[in-house]
């Protein structure tokens, strides 16, 4: 390697002594640009390289990320129940905190979601989304709504646009 520096460092010193005018002349310009290029050594120009690999691979991340979350549905996957309520062995959701004002036919807080065609599908998903708004929670206005992860005009209010 120091055999090829010392050879192209002769070279351009010849260049640099052909036509020497007091105007710098063309080859002078090549021989100052083949100095600076000679120059950088090995170090150098790996850390030029890596620091523009390091550039592109983080552009095409974040070109990535941006196309695979322009289709991605959120949230990937709904509650069986609204917020605060559970799920009990025959598959009814109830309010166990009792925490809205709704009363179901038995006096109880209940809401049987997985066995009515209503609330089954992507048409479901939008009718369990008009209930919920439909409720209130206890001391609030009417119409205010009671809360479901991703069914809820509030987390998801683009559900029934579909």
């Amino acid at each position: 390697m120091s055999d090829f520096y010392n050879r192209a460092s002769s070279a351009i010193s010849s260049l640099g002594s052909v036509g020497s005018s007091s105007a710098p002349s063309s080859s002078s310009a090549a021989a100052s640009i083949s100095k600076w290029a000679i120059n950088w050594n090995l170090q150098k120009m790996s850390l030029v390289l890596m620091f523009v690999a390091l550039i592109v691979a983080l552009i095409s991340m974040a070109f990535l990320l941006w196309k695979a979350n322009a289709s991605m549905q959120w949230p990937p996957t709904y509650g069986d129940c609204p917020d605060h309520w559970v799920m009990n062995e025959a598959g009814v959701c109830v309010d166990a905190h009792e925490l809205t004002q709704m009363k179901g036919p038995n006096g109880y807080r209940t809401m049987d979601f997985y066995n009515q065609d209503t609330y089954k599908g992507n048409k479901g998903l939008c009718a369990k989304q008009s209930w919920a708004k439909q409720q209130n929670y206890i001391g609030m206005q009417n119409g205010s709504g009671i809360a479901w992860d991703g069914i809820d005009i509030n987390s998801n209010p683009n559900l029934c646009r579909k």
